[in-house]
C-alpha cells in the first residue's frame, strides 16, 4: 500500500495535496471544537487524520530512496 500511494502522489500531485489539505483541516477543526467545547468526542477529530499520516511518512521515505 504503501508503494502504490507513492506511485499515485508522483501521477497526481494535486490530489495527494488536496489529501493532506483535508486532513489538516480536520485536525484544525477538531482541535478547535475540543478547546471551544471541552467534550471530548472531539478527540476523535484530532486522533483520527494521525493514522493516515503514518501512510503518508512512509510513502514518502519511499519514494525518495526508490522512486
Amino acid at each position: 500500500m504503501v508503494k502504490l500511494y507513492a506511485v499515485f502522489s508522483i501521477k497526481h500531485p494535486i490530489y495527494h495535496w488536496m489529501f493532506i489539505a483535508t486532513l489538516l483541516l480536520i485536525w484544525i477543526a477538531g482541535a478547535s471544537l475540543l478547546l471551544e467545547t471541552n467534550q471530548f468526542i472531539y478527540v476523535w477529530g484530532m486522533g483520527l487524520p494521525v493514522l493516515p499520516w503514518f501512510l503518508l511518512a512512509k510513502a514518502s521515505s519511499y519514494k525518495r530512496r526508490y522512486l
